[in-house]
């Protein structure tokens, strides 16, 4: 197996280990820590990280830029030029993180001004500036986690991140279940998160130990090279924040509050789905970067097709499963009554499938630094939503929110962005459609076919739910497999398997 495919592939199944860890984690230990801190505290501790949340946007897209940049040194063969991004981004970083701290102190001297009780203000206080520190902190060692994402190394990253969630999660249960304080809570994820930082740092020293972080290597030209790059990263993660957010408020303005519950269970299970796919093929950007700056075109578009068909393929596999099985699973994990969830999820998901279908389009256009494209793209998606699901939320309610989201997306990621990906790489517009979408063809057969089916057969535990998954699943890459894969798509994936393994590639051919 090539050395990079394996650490691809590795990095992939880390990176899904550790979400679905946090997500299993984070389900049994919310509830403990509510149960601990009880709602008053809990409530503040929810407001204290949402105020805090907002200055993590001034890491202002620099993390993907520097990892962009020290991937293009490293293809091109410039790795003397490693040092000089990597510096400048611990200056920016730096310069960012004071000014966060500085930003803190007129945040922590107003909290008194909206909370009465000056015990819980104080608290509050101590919180703020503690989780404010934190985030301060991580900006600079932000810098180390793009060197290590760079070289390919997200097993390593995900690694200290599932070491991370180990140890706050045995402190969690250890001292707040024994003290009740949000102030220790606040300290034991500074502590984890300070463990993780050290621990990139002495990787990325170890892994590329020529590595120098001096102020003297910083430069104009790359400071002005990097904020080129970084501010279109900015303005996308902006608008994708603030999307993800329209639709509850626009629930809770033209509904209801407790119509946001309800949304809210379609948009969690949405928001999984594109987690889950995300922590697989967001890691092929330093490929594609390297592939660029090396000027192999033939091998970056051979790539990028491949990656293409696949994360359509498992896209609509996640998808066609949610749908499939999304009204029994919502009834058995919040009950009947939520059951008005359903049609807006199968909404949603049909706008999310899509929209992890492109996610290598968009690692593509990042790495060939045309990604000011999607950035106005995803401008065009807020705007549009939040006018679709104006119009709609009154005459259809959550079904108009959701339709609102997924119409725009439909626009943009079924015809704009593949049309100008296929402009940049020289890719005919049809080959495209015709290969990333392949999957499309056996989905429609199977997953109706298993809708029907579970109408007769009620899925009513989780065990009913993961059996019948494991079979649609199942026949559904095999026909995939068999029938709608490209053959070289089949070849490298059949390559990276054992050598006893790989005579099971003559049952797909």
């Amino acid at each position: 197996m090539p050395e990079n495919s394996k650490k691809l592939i590795l990095g992939s199944v880390m990176r899904s280990l550790t979400l679905l860890a946090n997500v299993i984690i984070g389900f049994f230990l919310m509830p403990f820590i509510i149960d601990a801190l009880g709602d008053h505290w809990y409530g503040f501790w929810a407001i204290a990280g949402s105020l805090v949340g907002f200055y993590g946007l001034l890491d202002f897209g620099l993390s993907l830029t520097t990892q962009r940049n020290v991937a293009h040194a490293l293809g091109s063969g410039r790795t003397q030029d490693v040092n000089g991004w990597m510096s400048t981004a611990v200056v920016v970083f730096s310069g960012a993180g004071l000014f966060i701290v500085i930003a803190l102190i007129p945040v922590i001297m107003w909290v008194p001004a909206f909370i009465d009780d000056p015990g819980s203000a104080r608290t509050l206080q101590y919180v703020i500036g503690i989780l404010g520190l934190n985030v301060a902190l991580s900006l600079p060692f932000r810098a180390f986690h793009g060197l290590l994402a760079a070289k390919l190394r997200f097993d390593l990253l995900s690694s200290l991140e599932l070491t991370k969630l180990a140890l706050r999660t045995a402190l969690i249960i250890y001292i707040v279940g024994s003290d009740s304080s949000i102030v220790s809570l606040a300290l034991i994820t500074f502590a984890s998160d300070l463990s993780v930082r050290f621990g990139q740092l002495l990787l990325a020293w170890y892994l590329h130990p020529t590595l120098k972080i001096q102020p003297r290597l910083f430069t104009k030209q790359m400071f002005a090279a990097s904020v080129n790059y970084s501010k279109f990263v900015f303005l996308t993660s902006i608008a994708e924040r603030v999307r993800m957010s329209a639709g509850t408020f626009i629930v809770g303005f033209a509904i209801s509050a407790s119509a946001v519950t309800h949304y809210a269970i379609a948009l969690r299970l949405m928001d999984y789905l594109g987690q889950l796919v995300a922590s697989i093929f967001s890691v092929v950007m330093p490929v594609f970067t390297k592939h660029h700056a090396s000027d192999n075109r033939i091998l970056l578009n051979s790539r990028f097709m491949m990656v293409s068909q696949l994360c359509a393929f498992f896209s609509i596999l996640l998808g066609g499963l949610l749908i499939v099985m999304g009204d029994e699973f919502i009834a058995s994990w919040m009950g009947p009554e939520y059951l008005d969830a359903y049609y807006p999820l199968v909404v949603l998901v049909a706008g999310v499938v899509l929209a992890n279908s492109q996610r290598p389009s968009v690692s593509l256009l990042n790495a060939i630094a045309k990604h000011h494209y999607y950035a106005w793209i995803s401008v065009f998606e807020l705007v549009a939503n939040v006018i679709v699901s104006l119009v709609l939320v009154f005459p259809l309610g959550l079904l108009g929110v959701a339709l609102g989201t997924t119409i725009p997306i439909m626009i943009t990621r079924l015809y704009l962005q593949p049309r100008f990906v296929c402009g940049q790489t020289g890719i005919r517009l049809a080959d495209y459609y015709r290969s990333t979408y392949s999957p499309v063809t056996p989905a429609v057969p199977v997953f109706i076919g298993a809708e029907l089916a579970t109408g007769h057969f009620p899925l009513s535990d989780y065990t009913h739910l993961a059996l019948t998954g494991a079979i649609v699943g199942i026949l559904y890459t095999a026909i995939t497999f068999k029938w709608f894969l490209a053959q070289e798509t089949k070849l490298y994936l059949f390559g990276l398997l054992p050598i006893r393994l790989r005579p099971l590639y003559t049952l797909f051919t």
